[in-house]
């Protein structure tokens, strides 16, 4: 069979790299070929929210005097994860057999026999909304709702 399995983006999760790539290696052991859906690492924070954003966390850090406030948060997240992608992404590119996705709804029914969604996280609306710009819908494949294959959670 062919199957697609559906997870959060691996980046530098790293539970999250080793329950994809063990779902993989246990599906390819048993004579399916498997892929990963993943969506490109970007932190961009819109251009019309950045003025208000900005503003919000020098509120916070300066008046409310919350000491755990980053102002430019994305040019510090972009900078520690380029650190840790620099370990996760070699064994992900070696390992994790993967297909990056813009839209969920741009995959073809006849490319998978099977979906499968998991870990439990990815029907966390903030996650699945947050990284893969989509309704939370999706994680349940609403997308593939009138396809032909066999759907299953994990």
């Amino acid at each position: 069979m062919r199957i697609g399995i559906l997870t959060l983006p691996l980046h530098t999760n790293y539970g999250g790299i080793l329950q994809a790539y063990a779902l993989q290696t246990v599906l390819e052991r048993m004579g399916h070929e498997a892929v990963v859906f993943d969506r490109p690492y970007i932190v961009k924070l819109p251009l019309w929210k950045t003025p208000l954003s900005y503003t919000k966390r020098c509120i916070k850090k300066y008046i409310l005097k919350r000491e755990n406030i980053t102002i430019r948060q994305e040019v510090h997240s972009n900078r520690v994860k380029r650190i840790m992608r620099t370990n996760t992404q070699i064994f992900v590119n070696k390992y994790v057999n993967l297909k990056y996705v813009g839209s969920l709804s741009k995959l073809d029914e006849n490319d998978f026999d099977a979906l499968i969604v998991g870990s439990d996280q990815v029907w966390r609306p903030r996650y699945f909304k947050y990284i893969f710009k989509s309704p939370v819908e999706e994680a349940y494949l609403k997308f593939a709702e009138k396809w032909n294959v066999l759907r299953i959670s994990y």
